[in-house]
């Protein structure tokens, strides 16, 4: 019984997040929906700027706390953890439709234009943005991300599998291509109010300080990683286990590939002029097995070497000297 009013409780709180993701479309491009960021009663300005701060401070301390390692352990301790991400999800669409419904407009324009194809370019700019955001959840795992996979686990009574690295499509090209997506929504308007510039600063704001936190909690857990692989080696040097440091040795190898695909910032190949790779390929030309000599090799190999290789020296065959 428990596990199908878990379920039912997951898919609710998926529901009411799709209603307000496809509500916060039409709320912020002012289309459809009966209102929108720039519709409803207006205010004296001091009164909707201390509203709509405190509407968007609310969703962004809900989002962020609940969002944290050490409230999730705390937290389970009331709330079983596989509806933790739904009831995470669910309080933080309930804080957007309250940000929908409580939100005071500020109709002063900050810019606007006309122009039929400059509106229609900006209104499809701002519907990409918004797919990409789509498109990006289902990149990595959309139904996990809101929770439903969980429930759906936990009715099937089975265990998720360890998270895997992987960075496709998208995040090949932008570290965090949903945040993207949503600066982009946010931005792209044909005619910016006061109070839709006011909702994209603080979003926007709010998006780069997460994106500095990530940051440095990849910079954190590289360290961490790093120390337990230093002492994993030193532990399997003092017994004598060299297989454990070579594994240490592996993940570490496998941790900085991943920590320099997110930061993009992996190192670069050495560039060469035109007059270099001229050079190398004439002395190339006369002696081939000039990346033989360029090459490290191991001791082990040299000494196993037995086998003598024709080398080509001006035409002529010359026996390689084995050691």
């Amino acid at each position: 019984m428990g596990r199908i009013l878990a379920f039912f409780y997951g898919l609710l709180a998926y529901v009411v997040f799709l209603a307000a993701f496809l509500y916060a479309i039409g709320f912020i491009a002012g289309l459809v929906v009966p209102k929108t960021i720039d519709t409803g009663a207006v205010t004296p300005v001091v009164n909707a700027l201390v509203i709509d701060i405190l509407l968007l401070s609310l969703f962004a301390v809900q989002h962020s706390v609940m969002a944290r390692t050490t409230f999730k352990r705390w937290w389970t301790q009331f709330v079983p953890a596989a509806i933790e991400r739904s009831t995470y999800v669910l309080l933080a669409s309930l804080a957007l439709i309250l940000l929908f419904w409580q939100w005071r407009p500020i109709p002063a324009i900050i810019w606007q234009t006309t122009n039929p194809v400059l509106v229609m370019a900006l209104v499809g700019l701002s519907f990409v943005g918004w797919f990409i955001v789509l498109l990006s959840t289902f990149l990595i795992n959309h139904f996990e991300l809101f929770g439903l996979r969980q429930v759906i686990n936990h009715l099937a009574a089975r265990t998720a599998g360890a998270p895997r690295f992987k960075t496709p499509f998208l995040y090949k090209i932008v570290r965090h291509p949903i945040y993207l997506g949503f600066i982009v929504a946010f931005w792209a308007t044909p005619a910016m109010t006061a109070g839709h510039l006011l909702f994209a600063v603080v979003t926007t704001a709010y998006i780069l300080v997460g994106i500095a936190e990530i940051s440095s909690g990849w910079q954190l857990t590289e360290n961490r990683a790093m120390l337990s692989c230093n002492e994993g080696s030193f532990q399997a040097d003092w017994l004598g286990g060299c297989r454990s440091i070579s594994v240490a040795g592996g993940a570490r190898g496998r941790l900085r590939h991943q920590i320099n695909v997110l930061r993009r910032t992996a190192p670069k190949r050495p560039s060469f002029s035109v007059f270099d790779r001229l050079v190398f390929a004439g002395l190339y030309q006369l002696f081939p097995n000039i990346c033989d000599a360029l090459t490290m090799r191991r001791r082990a190999e040299l000494w196993t070497e037995r086998v003598v290789r024709p080398s080509l020296f001006f035409g002529l065959a010359i026996p390689a000297v084995s050691d």
